[in-house]
C-alpha cells in the first residue's frame, strides 16, 4: 500500500480482512445517525399532512431524534466503557431499528414522538462508540488510516442510503423509506457481532449519573436555543440556553470533584486537545451555515428547489470518502499538525468559493462548491478525530468521543443562527436602497428566506411561517440580486472562522517530532486516566 509520501505503508499497518469489514459495520452505523435525520427533514412536509400537525409540533418532531441525541451521547460513550463498546454498539443498532420499525408503525403524534425519541437514543450508541471502536481496535501505526478510513466508510455509506429510502417510499408512503434504516442498523450491529474483537472494559469505574445527567441538560439547552435564536431573543431561545448554561456550570463544579467522572475535565488543560476541539466546531459550524446558505441561494437566487440540494450531496459524498481516506494517510506521512492545517486551510477556501456564487453562475460552479465543502470537512475531521482519541485510554474512549459529538451537534446549530444574521445584516448594509425602493423589511428578508429553506434545517427547526405563493415569489423575486451579494460577503467574513483556527492549531500543537510522533498522537503517559 503507497502512502502519500510514495513509501510503501509496513506489513504492520496494513488491514485485515476483519478489520476492513469492522470498518464498514463502524462507518455504516454512523451513516445513519446523519442520512436518517436528512430523510426525516426531507418528508417533513408528508409528516405534517399526514398527521394533521400544527407548526410547533412540526419543529418539535422534526428536531426530536437530534436532540435525544444530544441529551444521551456522552451517557452513550460511558456506558460503553463500563458495559463494553461492542456490546453497547449492538444494543445501539437494535434500538436504532426498533425506532425506525416504530416510524413505519401507522399511528398518531404520540406513535411518531416515541419512534423519533428511541431512534435518537439508538444513534446516540452508534455515533459516540463508533469512533472509540475504531481507535481501539487498532494498532497506534494503523490508527490514523483507520480513522481515515472508517470515515470513508462514513461517507460512502451516507451517499446512497436517502436515495434508497426514496425509493422504497416513492409511490407508496413516506414511512416506508425507514425501514431501510433500520435494515442498515441492524447489518451495522450484525458485522460488530462478527468482526469486533472484545475491547477492554473501565473496570471498577463507576456511573457518573449526576454528570450524564447535567450534560444532557447543558447539550439539548444550548442546541435548542441557539437554534431557536433563529426566531430571535425571545423566551422560547433565552430560557433553555440559559438552561443550558447553568447546566454547563453545574457540569464543571460536580465534575471537579467527582472521583470517576463522566469526562475528565484535564482534557481541556492539554493544548492538542483543543486545537482538536477547535476544528470539530469549525468544520460543523461551517457545515450548517453553509447548507443552510445553499438552500436559501438554490431558490431564491437560481429558482431551484431545495431537492437540488440532495443531489449535490451525493458525488460531494463520494469525494468526500475519498478525501477521508487520503487524510488518514496524510497524517501518518506528516503529522497531525501539518494535516489538520491542510483541512482548515481548505475550509478557508471553500469560504471563498462560496464568495464567488453570483446570479448568473452556473450550476456546475455550485456544484465545485458544495463538494469543496465536503472535501473540507473530511480534510479536517479525520486529523481531528485522530487527534482527540489519541488522549484516550483505550477503555476509556467513549467520553471523548461523546465530546466530539455533542461540540459537532452545538457548533452546527449555532451556524444556520449566525449565518442568518449576519446574512441579514450584510443585506441591509449593502443593498438598503434596492431593498428600501422594494419596499422590504428585516422582517421581510426573514420570512422569506424561512419559507425557502423548507423545513426546519436546525435542531430547534424553528416555527417557519408559511407565506402565500404570491407574495413568496415577489418577496424572493425582490431579493434575489440583493441576497446574492448578501451571500458573497457573508462568506468573506466567515473566512474568519476556519482562519482562526488554524492559528490555533499552528500554536497549539507541535511540530512533527517535537512532543508527538508521526500521527500527532499524545505522548506515552500523557493522556488523563480516571
Amino acid at each position: 500500500m503507497v502512502g502519500v509520501s510514495g513509501v510503501e505503508a509496513p506489513a504492520s499497518a496494513r488491514f485485515t480482512r476483519r478489520q476492513w469489514l469492522l470498518l464498514i459495520g463502524c462507518g455504516m452505523g454512523f451513516a445513519v445517525t446523519g442520512a436518517d435525520p436528512a430523510v426525516f427533514s426531507a418528508n417533513i412536509a408528508l409528516v405534517r399532512t399526514d398527521l394533521g400537525l400544527d407548526g410547533a409540533e412540526t419543529a418539535f418532531i422534526a428536531s426530536l431524534a437530534t436532540l435525544v441525541l444530544a441529551a444521551t451521547i456522552l451517557g452513550a460513550g460511558v456506558l460503553g466503557d463500563i458495559r463494553g463498546k461492542k456490546q453497547m454498539f449492538i444494543v445501539g443498532g437494535i434500538i436504532t431499528a426498533i425506532g425506525e420499525v416504530l416510524v413505519w408503525v401507522p399511528g398518531g403524534f404520540p406513535l411518531l414522538i416515541a419512534a423519533r425519541a428511541v431512534a435518537g437514543i439508538g444513534f446516540a450508541f452508534l455515533l459516540g462508540l463508533s469512533l472509540t471502536i475504531v481507535n481501539a481496535s487498532f494498532t497506534p501505526e494503523q490508527r490514523p488510516r483507520a480513522i481515515g478510513m472508517y470515515l470513508a466508510m462514513a461517507f460512502a455509506c451516507t451517499a446512497p442510503m436517502p436515495a434508497i429510502a426514496g425509493l422504497v417510499s416513492a409511490g407508496t408512503d413516506w414511512r416506508n423509506g425507514f425501514l431501510v434504516f433500520a435494515g442498515f442498523a441492524l447489518l451495522a450491529a450484525g458485522l460488530a457481532w462478527r468482526f469486533i474483537d472484545p475491547i477492554p472494559k473501565a473496570e471498577g469505574r463507576r456511573l457518573d449519573l449526576a454528570g450524564i445527567l447535567l450534560a444532557a441538560v447543558t447539550l439539548v439547552g444550548l442546541v435548542y436555543g441557539i437554534s431557536r435564536l433563529q426566531d430571535g431573543l425571545n423566551v422560547g431561545s433565552l430560557v433553555p440556553l440559559g438552561i443550558g448554561i447553568v447546566g454547563a456550570v453545574l457540569f464543571v463544579v460536580v465534575e471537579r470533584r467527582v472521583a470517576q467522572p463522566a469526562l475528565d475535565l484535564r482534557l481541556f488543560s492539554r493544548g492538542p486537545f483543543n486545537a482538536a476541539v477547535g476544528g470539530v466546531a469549525t468544520y460543523n459550524f461551517l457545515n450548517g451555515g453553509f447548507t443552510l446558505l445553499v438552500s436559501y441561494y438554490l431558490v431564491v437566487v437560481q429558482g431551484a428547489s431545495t431537492a437540488v440540494l440532495g443531489l449535490l450531496m451525493v458525488p460531494a459524498a463520494i469525494v468526500q470518502a475519498f478525501a477521508a481516506g487520503w487524510a488518514g494517510r496524510l497524517i501518518t506521512a506528516l503529522g497531525s499538525r501539518t494535516a489538520l492545517a491542510i483541512g482548515l486551510g481548505a475550509c478557508t477556501l471553500t469560504c471563498f468559493a462560496f464568495a464567488a456564487l453570483g446570479v448568473d453562475t452556473p450550476i456546475w460552479v455550485v456544484v465545485i462548491a458544495f463538494t469543496m465543502m465536503s472535501v473540507s470537512n473530511a480534510l479536517t475531521q479525520t486529523p481531528v478525530a485522530n487527534l482527540m482519541m489519541s488522549y484516550a485510554p483505550r477503555e476509556l474512549g467513549g467520553s471523548i468521543a461523546g465530546v466530539k459529538s455533542g461540540v459537532g451537534q452545538t457548533a452546527y446549530s449555532l451556524g444556520p443562527v449566525v449565518y442568518t444574521v449576519v446574512a441579514t445584516i450584510l443585506l441591509r448594509m449593502t443593498t438598503s436602497a434596492e431593498m428600501d425602493r422594494a419596499g422590504l423589511t428585516d422582517d421581510d428578508v426573514r420570512e422569506a428566506l424561512a419559507s425557502t429553506s423548507g423545513g426546519a434545517t436546525s435542531a430547534g427547526g424553528g416555527a417557519n411561517q408559511v407565506l402565500d405563493p404570491d407574495t413568496l415569489a415577489a418577496l424572493t423575486e425582490a431579493i434575489r440580486v440583493p441576497f446574492a451579494h448578501g451571500l458573497q460577503w457573508t462568506s468573506l467574513v466567515m473566512a474568519i472562522v476556519p482562519l482562526t483556527a488554524l492559528l490555533l492549531a499552528l500554536r497549539l500543537l507541535p511540530r512533527k517530532g517535537q512532543g508527538a510522533d508521526a500521527s500527532g498522537s499524545a505522548p506515552s503517559g500523557d493522556a488523563p486516566h480516571s
